[in-house]
């Protein structure tokens, strides 16, 4: 059921219901802390819906990688800027 830009599914729509363990809207990349990219408001941390996508709400996501591996240091005998 395709949607126009900005439309978001209903509660109804997607299945919405309280999560039992597991996935949860909590733990949902389309998850902003606050809501949800694609279901309508309210939306809860510890609800579910049929849509779930695993991974790290949006609101937390991790920076993107600056290039610098991990770990890597300055070198021996270099000076800061």
């Amino acid at each position: 059921m395709p949607l126009e830009a900005g439309q978001k599914f209903s509660h109804d729509a997607c299945g919405y219901r309280p999560a039992e363990g597991g996935p949860a809207c909590g733990n949902c990349h389309h998850f902003t802390g606050g809501g949800c990219q694609i279901v309508e408001d309210p939306i809860a941390a510890d609800m579910l819906c049929d849509f779930h996508a695993p991974g790290q709400p949006q609101a937390e996501a991790a920076p993107e990688p600056s290039g610098v591996p991990v770990g890597m240091g300055m070198p021996r005998g270099a000076r800061p800027f």
